[in-house]
C-alpha cells in the first residue's frame, strides 16, 4: 500500500513539474493567424507595385495601408513572409516577418525600438502572465558599446516566446514566437552548420 502511495505521489509530482515548466497562457495564434497552419490560406496577399521587367515583386505600401486588413507579401528568403496590418502590435514594431516549415506557420519575428522595450514587455506580461524565465544580461555592440539587456522567455509546450531588449543593434529589440517544430529545426540547422565548420578545420 505504501508503495502504491509513493507511485501516486511521484506521478502527481511529475505532472505538476511538467505543468510548472510550461506555466503560461500559451497562444495558438499570432494576431488571429493560427500557428501550424498555412498563413497563405488565412491571409490575403498584399498588393505589389506594378513594375515592368522587375526581377522580384515589391510591396505597394500605400495600397497595403489602404487595404485595411492583414496581408502577407513574399520575404527575401525561401518560405519567409512579411506581414502587414496585423493590428495593435504593428504600432510598436518596425516589421513582422514569418517563416513556414512544410507550408505551416512556425515562426514570427519582430524588431522594435529598444526605447519602447518596457512597454512591450508590460503588454506581454499582461497578455501571457509572468515569463517562465527572466534575466538581465551584459550586452555589447560590435562597436564596443556596453550596457545590459533584459531577456525574457515564455516557454511553452507548443509555442515559446522570446523577448530581448537589445538584439543585434543597441536601438533594436527582438520579439519572436517559435513553435516546437521551429525550435527543433533551428537546432538541427545549427548542428549541421557546426559540423560543416568543423569539417573545414
Amino acid at each position: 500500500m505504501r508503495n502504491i502511495s509513493k507511485v501516486v505521489i511521484g506521478v502527481l509530482f511529475l505532472l505538476l513539474s511538467v505543468q510548472f515548466c510550461f506555466a503560461y497562457d500559451e497562444p495558438d495564434n499570432f494576431a488571429g493567424v493560427k500557428f501550424k497552419e498555412d498563413l497563405r490560406l488565412q491571409l490575403v496577399e498584399c498588393p505589389y507595385l506594378d513594375v515592368d521587367g522587375a526581377y522580384k515583386k515589391f510591396p505597394d505600401y500605400l495600397k497595403i495601408k489602404s487595404l485595411g486588413k492583414p496581408c502577407y507579401s513574399a520575404g527575401s528568403l525561401k518560405d519567409t513572409y512579411v506581414l502587414s496590418n496585423m493590428g495593435e502590435i504593428q504600432k510598436y514594431v518596425f516589421d513582422i516577418s514569418a517563416r513556414q516549415i512544410g507550408d505551416r506557420l512556425e515562426e514570427i519575428h519582430m524588431n522594435f525600438s529598444s526605447v519602447g522595450a518596457l512597454r512591450i514587455l508590460a503588454i506581454l506580461n499582461q497578455r501571457y502572465g509572468a515569463p517562465t524565465e527572466k534575466s538581465v544580461e551584459p550586452w555589447q555592440s560590435r562597436g564596443g558599446v556596453k550596457t545590459t539587456s533584459i531577456r525574457a522567455i515564455w516557454k511553452g509546450e507548443k509555442v515559446s516566446i522570446l523577448f530581448r531588449e537589445h538584439n543585434t543593434r543597441i536601438e533594436w529589440g527582438l520579439l519572436s514566437y517559435e513553435t516546437d517544430v521551429s525550435i527543433a529545426d533551428n537546432r538541427n540547422r545549427m548542428e549541421e552548420a557546426i559540423k560543416k565548420s568543423a569539417g573545414g578545420l
